[in-house]
């Protein structure tokens, strides 16, 4: 298999949507989520769409004719070999978003300089979470915010336990983030 991995510049705060062969886009980034984020595809040629903003905002664009200045967006044509990685980086130039884009071997992924955190990029490090696991933790222990350990959040999840759960109203806002999650 072939990976595709997006991940943050130190600083970057903001969402990025992606779009592959044309199937419904997925928000992968946001101000939540610090860590890089990965998706397997298979080798081959696959038509990318990367954006800082979602569709809906770019059809906005189209529909009064003036494009955000705030908002970047790359597409096309890539061929991923088997072993490969495209490299999504994003970055924030003021108020701006930035893409950049990079394939490389799997091998040089943590030599990558831009790359951050770098060791999320172990092929052994463990994958992602169960989203059951943590809506049943949210269920019985989202108060203390074990939920959010387990999600790998530990600075949430130390705020939850010192204000129960933002005082519930956190869990309750967890409970159906995770549950309407495609994770």
């Amino acid at each position: 298999m072939s990976k595709i991995i997006v991940f943050g510049s130190e600083g970057f705060y903001g969402e990025v949507y992606l779009t592959i062969d044309g199937a419904k886009e997925i928000k992968i980034f946001s101000d939540e989520l610090a860590t890089a984020r990965y998706i397997e595809v298979s080798p081959g040629m696959h038509s990318i769409l990367a954006s800082t903003a979602s569709k809906s905002l770019r059809a906005l664009d189209k529909v009064d004719g003036k494009s955000n200045p705030y908002e970047t967006t790359l597409s096309g044509e890539i061929t991923i070999l088997e072993g490969e990685v495209l490299l999504l980086q994003c970055e924030r130039e003021g108020m701006k978003g930035k893409l950049y884009n990079k394939v490389v071997q799997e091998s040089q992924v943590r030599e990558y300089k831009g790359a951050y955190p770098y060791y999320l990029f172990d092929p052994n490090a463990k994958q992602a979470k169960s989203k059951w696991v943590a809506l049943i933790l949210c269920i019985f222990f989202g108060f203390l915010g074990i939920h959010r350990f387990y999600e790998g959040k530990k600075v949430t999840g130390v705020i939850y336990l010192l204000t129960l759960g933002l005082l519930g109203v956190g869990v309750v806002y967890d409970f159906f983030r995770i549950l309407f999650s495609k994770q």
